[in-house]
């Protein structure tokens, strides 16, 4: 087994960074090797970018080599037999226990570790561990790969390196922001599509347009934000549509959008500008449908057959002078301006006439007619 000649080492002095010099190096080569010991015959660790920043610890005694700090993916190994493994990492369970720069016996030792020093594992092979190196591990570089910096130029790299981080920072939690809002309208997206390939009368909108208002509060992209208006402008249509029909009341007009732009990268096999259109024009003919039957049963001709009685002065707002009932139950407000009805009260009568009105005369009660009496005569047993 090799041993590392380490030498005589001349240290940085705290004051030699205070005057200019700063503990740490700029590699200049490139692929510099990393070796366990200061001279080509040590074995490679890793090998070093240029412009990779290092931390120097010493120099060797001819001066041509560093001690430096191991990089962090530097070639080390310890025996699996003195780790206790949890996961990615592990607990050293013996006492000076060697890591080595292969994973046999025969590797050069780069440092030493005692019981319960923590490892941070990368890979095994039969029966060692392949291991982030621990601080103080033994590591060397040619000092011509290497240019001194001065405080100042480190201070100077360390803050553009800061800036760059941040910057990528950003850039990452910008994309990871844009994942998240693709996301949450991709699944909204899913459930419109579900409905959307159903009948009009049949879609169950709710849960779409739920999960679109939830991803309009959140979502910051432009582009998507404005995918996710038009989607749920359609949605509003629908269901506005959907409840004209169930009410047959005239819907409101459609939004002014470009329906193909909206269903853009939907899997819809309906045309569903054509058939929303086209469920918009049924509505419309079915509120006026509606609205003509109304129309009709207003005007058409009422008979009652019941008792004739004075209305009670609080209805008098109604219109109506008179009412007509039957077992004690109203059955119309009544009113004339062709009949004398006053000289029929207290009678039983038989009355014809048209709608003129409805009422309530109680809170929750049915709804009365109000009738203009045309023609009225007694009624007899």
């Amino acid at each position: 087994m090799r041993t590392i000649a380490i030498g005589a080492l001349v240290l940085f002095a705290v004051s030699g960074a205070a005057g200019g010099v700063s503990p740490h190096g700029l590699i200049t080569g490139n692929a510099v090797r990393v070796r366990s010991g200061p001279h080509k015959s040590f074995r490679e660790m890793c090998e070093l970018d240029k412009g990779t920043v290092v931390t120097i610890l010493g120099v060797s005694d001819n001066g041509k080599w560093l001690r430096i700090a191991a990089p962090e993916d530097g070639n080390v190994w310890i025996f699996g037999k003195y780790v206790d493994v949890a996961g990615g990492r592990g607990v050293v369970n013996g006492d000076r226990v060697r890591v080595r720069i292969r994973p046999n016996g025969k590797g050069e030792v780069v440092n030493k570790l005692n019981h319960g020093a923590a490892v941070k594992i990368k890979g095994r092979k039969e029966g060692w561990l392949r291991i982030v190196p621990p601080k103080n591990t033994v590591a060397w570089v040619s000092a011509g790969d290497v240019q001194r910096m001065t405080a100042g130029e480190f201070r100077a790299l360390t803050e553009q390196e800061a800036t760059e981080a941040a910057r990528k920072a950003r850039q990452e939690a910008k994309a990871d922001r844009r994942r998240r809002e693709a996301r949450m309208v991709a699944k909204a997206d899913e459930l419109l599509v579900a409905e959307l390939d159903k009948e009009l009368a049949d879609r169950s909108l709710a849960e779409p347009l739920c999960s679109y208002q939830n991803a309009q509060k959140q979502v910051k992209d432009a582009e998507l934000l404005r995918s996710v208006e038009r989607r749920i402008a359609l949605i509003l249509a629908m269901q506005d549509v959907q409840s004209a029909l169930a009410k047959k009341t005239a819907p409101r007009p459609l939004p002014k959008i470009d329906f193909s732009r909206v269903v853009a990268g939907l899997n819809v096999q309906k045309p569903v500008g054509e058939h929303l259109l086209a469920a918009h024009r049924r509505a419309e003919q079915v509120a006026e449908q509606a609205r003509q039957g109304a129309a009709r049963r207003q005007g058409a001709e009422n008979e009652f057959e019941g008792w004739l009685t004075y209305l009670d002065p609080a209805l008098k707002r109604t219109g109506a002078t008179y009412k007509i009932t039957k077992a004690r139950r109203v059955l119309a407000l009544v009113k004339s301006g062709r009949v004398n009805l006053a000289s029929f009260v207290g009678m039983r009568v038989q009355i014809v006439g048209t709608s003129s009105g409805h009422v309530r005369l109680s809170p929750g009660a049915d709804e009365i007619g109000i009738v203009d009496v045309a023609h009225l005569r007694p009624a007899f047993e």
